[in-house]
């Protein structure tokens, strides 16, 4: 019988390698530190957030600022011509980027991105991506002002 070694990191994730682990739980205290700069997500227990009711209002320029440190980020990962066409041009659909991070495993960047497939063009955040695309479905109120 072999004794295997496993890693948890604070997310949940298991390593073989501890230093794959370590360098994974810095990319999440990262990620965590430039999202603190937007509001909390909030409790959705009852799905009504996620259902359309009310959304998240975000200052344009501190959305802009945590999107282009996120950013930042992945091209430390890759350096597909969609991070960068993205920095360059902040009416990039968020998906371009959604897609590359999916493909790299880059779970507290995916995490973090997502967020911002749920903003809509007057930078309100809403519980999923459908009411970003189809704002006039949801709840008109701002659960953060």
């Amino acid at each position: 019988m072999k004794t295997i070694t496993k890693y948890k990191a604070i997310d949940g994730k298991e390593f073989s390698d501890r230093d794959e682990c370590v360098s994974y739980e810095l990319l999440i205290c990262r990620v965590d530190d430039i999202m603190s700069a937007l509001p909390p997500k909030p409790v959705d227990d009852d799905c009504s957030f996620s259902g359309g009711e009310g959304f998240l209002q975000h200052d344009k320029s501190i959305l802009r600022k945590v999107q282009l440190q996120l950013l930042e980020i992945m091209k430390e990962y890759t350096d597909h011509k969609w991070i960068q066409q993205t920095i360059d041009d902040e009416n990039i659909d968020p998906s371009w980027v959604a897609r590359i991070i999916g493909e790299y495993s880059l779970h507290p960047l995916n995490n973090a991105w997502y967020r911002f497939s749920c903003i809509d063009n007057l930078s309100r955040e809403w519980g999923q991506p459908y009411f970003a695309n189809n704002p006039e479905k949801g709840t008109q109120f701002s659960i953060n002002q």
